[in-house]
């Protein structure tokens, strides 16, 4: 293989080629190899006299092979014809791919690609420096972990090295030359140098998640003012389409500046922990932030968190408990000691649904053996899902190590086992349930129509259903609804997310400590609707399914507080993974009454909470003059978008969500 390497070196297939260079050695250590080759020969990103370095998309280089932090490397099979065949195959050979939840049909009962997002250690980085770190590699025993580990402290200096040439020859600033001189080999002793170091390991690790931010910078804070160097930071994330950090709930002197700094940047995605009363300078800036369409920060009921991590994983210590943050989109882990599969696969609850009501409803005599049907139908996909992501698991275990992570993300090295294999100190895997709230609606139709009412038979249901009579649907509209915070509703609710959610109780993950359940739909419940049947939600054949929990757009016609007295009904602990809850408030509403929306909320069991303020008009606006509204943020999903960014078809079921009025 000694030629085959030269080749895809000298093809500029620098990832490949130093994968493919020893191939008598373990995985692990080919992987390290072909990072540190990456590193050797990668693009830099161009200084234009930012403040941090590196700046801008991280990944450049068009290469058939590169890496990625979620699943180790990537192909780049859309530009295949592009490449030399013969080496093209060579990598396809040697190299292993991705191990996925399959999709059958597409866009089927299960899904998923076992996406693992991860915020890495950046304040034991930061506070020790990565000397500090050789000598803990060199009490591991196994010699190819050894010296692959020592290949990723490596790689980082020359990547380093390359970038502190790169800007003494453009002339930078020499504070960034002189803190990169020193960062992130040794501590850092000032803000500055940790927000250098911080932008500087973002990159090494592939531009995912920032983590506890305020609690850890706070150990540098001397006064100084940042929001500069934050926005710069920020501005980094969003280029590489990055995600989440986390403040609160102690409010610290820089928690302001880093609040402030995210002020019309669509990411990251600012998670505000509440612990109670909020300081009134916080609610204030958070209050204007929103409604100035930041979108920023969304809310997280910070004690609920922790007592469903307790209650799920009872060992985890609270000195651990204390770092969790929402990951990637918002997935639930523990900053820089956590492997969290997140999400690693969903069930289509909706798909399911649809295709048990089809086949099941006009044989079922009662609406109680009708759902006792439904729940046994939908675990047995779950326990499929399970088995496919364990399944998934043990293949990345043996051929997707990832050496990065395992330097950066404690306990690893003190484990001597790969980030893939286990070697994190805590790591579970969470899966979503989506089309969760379609399913609630349904079956509050089919239970007053068909069975409580006897309106229709279930067999003529079925028929006005599926020719998708108008008459009929606008008969669905009047049926009892979920987000109308009524007691019949709620309870049916309440009993179905228990008895879906609950099916990960007790399930072993491959490695670790299991699963946790989670509804989080990103802007794919548009995409996962479109191979689904008309449900008795009022859904036509292909539209979108639910947004995560909240009520179905034109169902929640009472009020704010009914909408989300419905939603903290339910027993939210069940989502650990995170209950995503959207909502699009009158930018009439005053400072208080919006903090005692999300007070009363996180007070009757809320888990977490995005906002928007932003009209029907102006999204509509939107549409039309997208040239005018290039900077137009909304919540979606977990996260944040530019409005401009999304399909017609997702920015219309943002245009559908309720807008509450005071």
């Amino acid at each position: 293989m000694e030629n085959i390497s030269k080749r895809l070196l000298e093809a500029g297939e620098f990832y490949a080629s130093g994968y493919t260079e020893d191939c008598d050695r373990s995985r692990f250590y080919r992987t390290a190899k072909a990072m540190l080759r990456y590193r050797e020969h990668c693009s830099l990103p161009k200084y234009n006299g930012e403040l941090l370095y590196p700046n801008g998309k991280c990944i450049i280089d068009k290469m058939f092979v590169y890496p990625e932090y979620a699943f180790t490397h990537h192909f780049d099979y859309e530009s295949y014809d592009e490449y030399d065949r013969e080496l093209a195959e060579c990598c396809q050979n040697n190299i292993p791919m991705w191990h996925t939840v399959r999709e059958e049909p597409q866009n089927g009962p299960i899904y998923g690609g076992v996406y693992t997002h991860a915020s890495v250690n950046y304040f034991r980085i930061m506070n020790e420096g990565l000397d500090s770190y050789r000598e803990r590699i060199l009490k591991c025993e196994d010699k190819d972990f050894r010296e692959g580990c020592l290949l990723v402290l490596e790689g980082i200096e020359i990547y380093r090295r390359r970038c502190i040439e790169y800007l003494r020859s453009v002339s930078a600033d020499e504070k960034l030359i002189a803190s990169l001189e020193k960062i992130p080999f040794k501590k850092a002793d000032t803000l500055y140098e940790a927000l250098i170091g911080w932008n500087f390991i973002y990159y090494i690790d592939l531009c995912d998640n920032i983590g506890s931010f305020d609690r850890e910078l706070d150990h540098w804070y001397n006064g100084e003012d940042v929001v500069d160097v934050l926005r710069n930071f920020y501005r980094n994330v969003d280029a590489n389409d990055g995600w989440s950090l986390r403040v609160g709930p102690e409010i610290y002197p820089i928690t302001y500046q880093i609040l402030e700094a995210s002020r019309g940047i669509r990411r990251p995605s600012v998670e505000l922990c509440i612990d109670g009363d909020v300081p009134e300078d916080i609610r204030l800036l958070s209050s204007d932030l929103i409604k100035s369409g930041s979108s920023n920060p969304c809310f997280y009921n910070y004690p609920i968190y922790q007592k469903a991590l307790h209650e799920r994983f009872p060992k985890i210590p609270q000195c651990d408990l204390d770092k969790f943050a929402g990951g990637g989109c918002t997935e639930t882990m523990l900053t820089g000691i956590s492997r969290v599969g997140s999400i690693d696969g969903s069930v289509n609850t909706a798909y399911v649904f649809c295709e048990y009501m089809n086949e099941c409803l006009a044989q079922k005599d009662t609406f109680e053996d009708f759902y006792e049907g439904l729940i046994e139908r939908i675990t047995k996909y779950a326990n499929m899902l399970f088995e496919t992501i364990n399944d998934s698991y043990k293949y990345a275990s043996e051929y997707m190590p990832n050496p990065v992570r395992t330097v950066l993300i404690d306990d690893c090295i003190d484990n001597g086992k790969d980030y893939n294999a286990g070697g994190a100190r805590w790591n579970w895997s969470t899966v979503n349930f989506s089309g969760t709230v379609n399913v609630i609606e349904s079956l509050l139709a089919i239970r007053e129509i068909i069975y409580e009412k006897k309106e229709m038979t279930a067999k003529e249901f079925l028929e006005r259903l599926n020719a998708e009579e108008e008459f009929f649907y606008k008969r669905l509209k009047k049926c009892l609804h979920y987000g109308v915070n009524d007691k019949c509703a709620d309870s049916l609710a309440t009993d179905f997310l228990k008895r879906v959610y609950s099916t990960t109780d007790g399930k072993k993950s491959y490695f670790g400590d299991g699963f946790v359940s989670s509804s989080i739909q990103f802007i794919t419940y548009v995409r996962r609707g479109e191979n689904v049947g008309p449900t008795p939600d009022g859904r036509k054949k292909g539209e979108p399914l639910c947004d995560s929990l909240a009520p179905i757009f034109g169902n929640d016609t009472k009020s704010v507080t009914s909408t989300l007295g419905s939603v903290s009904s339910l027993d939210l602990k069940l989502a650990l993974g995170t209950p995503v809850v959207n909502l699009r408030l009158s930018k009439k509403y005053s400072d208080e009454m919006l903090f005692t929306l999300i007070r009363g909320f996180f007070e009757n069991g809320g888990m977490m909470l995005q906002i928007n303020c932003i009209s029907r008009e102006e999204l509509e606006d939107a549409m039309v003059n997208p040239d005018k509204h290039r900077n137009l943020l909304v919540r979606t999903g977990g996260y944040t978008e530019y409005f401009v960014n999304l399909s017609p078809k997702e920015q219309r079921t943002i245009i559908a969500r309720t807008e509450y009025d005071e």
